[in-house]
């Protein structure tokens, strides 16, 4: 028995969450015999995925998260639950029916008044705030970090990897919860609002140097009289001394901080400082930390160093070096070059 149940477990893989699905229609009767069990934990997974975190330091893996559940839900998956929800005279009722006893008073109401459709506001809440955190995301780049960017690309990683995930997962979306095919996630308006300053300044709320609302911002938002756009919400700091990322060796960012710094001022790029660049270290080391009585300095001070650094035309930021993706791949790069051009 123990060498049975070990093959059988060395058999069983987890699939990726970007494979294509493997169902066929021999699996429809299983569906009917298991039909609450793939309607119920998507309405209540769908009601629930604000909660994961889709920042820029967990967007990958969150987003991963999701690709699992839709890749569950094919195109034809999802026209068999909907078959078996709107059709009660169909082959497999017996099935469905035994499936309700089963379940007893734990079962949803019959599957007359149950629908995917019902899911769209909150498939759209969750698209929303994907692609709204992309956005943000793909603002607050610099141009170092483009670059580094357009080369994860090359191995299917960075924002053009992740457009083309978000866009699958847009179709998967449509599909699953019955949008219409010209939906679109975020309104032109709102994008457009979030790339370039607003025509209708009055229309924002009240704030501080344009970075923290004011107690007036505040009761305008409250009673709704003015718009509040996501994408306005503006990252404070220098994005060079941001919080080392999940991807990122932590000695590496100081290093590359230092080293950048230390440069641009020889080169003039940027206005030389009497610490040779340590306010920019202790600000990178700061941006770690949580005690209370350093939160209103520390926001102060990184509301600072985001307009220094928004007024710098270009400068050099070597930080894309203390991402292991990219050392891994001029590593590989390095390991093809030896292995061809090498003696």
């Amino acid at each position: 028995v123990g060498g049975s149940s070990q093959t059988l477990s060395s058999i069983i893989t987890m699939p990726l969450a970007t494979s294509a699905s493997k169902y066929t229609k021999e699996w429809e009767p299983y569906i009917a015999a298991n039909l609450y069990m793939y309607v119920v934990p998507l309405a209540i997974f769908l009601r629930r995925a604000l909660e994961l975190d889709f920042s820029s330091r967990e967007f990958h893996n969150s987003l991963k998260h999701v690709q699992r559940v839709f890749r569950v839900f094919s195109p034809e998956v999802v026209n068999a639950i909907n078959h078996l929800l709107s059709s009660p005279s169909h082959s497999f009722a017996s099935l469905l029916t035994k499936h309700e006893q089963i379940l007893g008073e734990y079962c949803p109401p019959k599957h007359g008044t149950l629908s995917l459709s019902s899911c769209a506001q909150d498939m759209h809440n969750m698209l929303e705030e994907i692609f709204l955190q992309h956005k943000k995301t793909e603002r607050e780049l610099d141009f170092f970090d483009r670059i580094a960017s357009n080369v994860n690309a090359v191995a299917g990683f960075g924002m053009k990897g992740e457009e083309s995930s978000m866009t699958r997962l847009l179709q998967g979306g449509k599909v699953i919860a019955n949008l219409p095919q010209d939906y679109e996630v975020l309104p032109r308006d709102v994008v457009k609002a979030g790339t370039s300053p607003s025509e209708e300044e009055f229309n924002k709320p009240d704030r501080v140097n344009g970075v923290f609302l004011t107690e007036r911002g505040r009761e305008q938002i409250a009673r709704g009289a003015v718009k509040c756009n996501p994408l306005d919400i503006l990252k404070l700091g220098d994005p060079m001394t941001s919080r080392v990322k999940s991807y990122e060796f932590s000695f590496l960012v100081e290093w590359t901080v230092r080293l950048s710094n230390w440069i641009n001022e020889k080169l003039g790029l940027v206005p030389r400082t009497d610490d040779g660049g340590e306010a920019s270290v202790g600000a990178l080391r700061a941006s770690r930390m949580h005690s209370a009585e350093d939160t209103t300095s520390l926001l102060l001070k990184l509301a600072k160093d985001g307009e220094v650094s928004k007024h710098v035309w270009f400068r050099i930021n070597l930080r894309f070096l203390a991402d292991y993706r990219n050392l891994s791949f001029f590593m590989f790069c390095y390991w093809i070059w030896s292995n061809i051009f090498g003696s």
